[in-house]
């Protein structure tokens, strides 16, 4: 009975949403960087790590905003911030820099910012106090969800993209040379810098090429999770939180 209240079924849908966001960046944006971008396990992580620079930020400062606008206002920037931010992420390739990365990580570090802190603060509010632990524990749970659904169809785009194009790549990268052949068969020869340094420069731009294409769809994904989060929070309704709280007087 708990998502017969509007501020409950949109916050979980909006939390599916925000989880296949969340997910699939902290998943695909390291691979990105390692494999396409020749980056390191350090540089990966910083791109990711930029994602807990502008999640703190949006949390602070959304929390001071919901309270003079409210809870829409403050959702809807983040979920165009979100959606912003895995736009950004559609048109990286091979020639990507690694700055291009982190801000547009950082921006959907923002935008998941204010929008969990919104969903989280309003949804704890539009219950009775008893009811409380259930609700929030599904703000978690949808997201969690979300994240799965997310990694998986991400994941299955870029396996489809990835057979074709890579084994394209490294017939071109070898030039019949069986021995680089088997060098080059395993797409994660890409991530490994030891390995990596036996690869010639043009047959890893080749693979790094290929590498970059295949994930192109996974962020084409990633930016469809961020128009539904986006078009979710235009469902959420208006009023101030103060108009928006449960007025229940139920501590049993």
């Amino acid at each position: 009975d708990l998502f017969s209240e509007r501020i409950i079924a949109v916050s979980a849908l909006g939390n599916v949403a925000i989880g296949g966001v969340l997910l699939g960046v902290s998943v695909y944006v390291p691979l990105f960087v390692q494999g396409a971008l020749g980056g390191t396990a350090i540089t990966a992580g910083a791109a990711v790590a930029s994602l807990s620079i502008g999640w703190p930020v949006g949390s602070f400062v959304g929390g001071r905003l919901l309270l003079l606008t409210g809870y829409r206002a403050t959702l809807l920037l983040g979920a165009a911030l979100i959606a912003l931010g895995s736009a950004l992420c559609v048109p990286m390739d091979d020639g990507t820099s690694l700055a291009y990365v982190v801000v547009a990580v950082v921006v959907i570090g923002l935008g998941l910012g204010f929008s969990s802190t919104s969903y989280l603060v309003s949804v704890q509010n539009a219950v009775p106090w008893r009811r409380r632990g259930v609700a929030t524990s599904s703000v978690v749970f949808f997201r969690t969800v979300g994240g799965s659904l997310g990694v998986a169809i991400m994941g299955a785009f870029l396996n489809a993209s990835l057979g074709e194009n890579y084994r394209a790549a490294v017939d071109r990268a070898a030039g019949g040379d069986e021995g680089l052949g088997r060098l080059l068969s395993d797409p994660n020869a890409l991530l490994q810098p030891a390995v990596r340094g036996r690869i010639p420069e043009e047959a890893y731009s080749e693979l790094a090429g290929a590498l970059a294409a295949s994930l192109g769809p996974a962020f084409w994904v990633l930016l469809f999770f961020g128009l539904l989060t986006l078009a979710t929070a235009t469902f959420f309704p208006g009023g101030s939180a103060k108009d928006l709280a449960n007025r229940a007087e139920d501590y049993g």
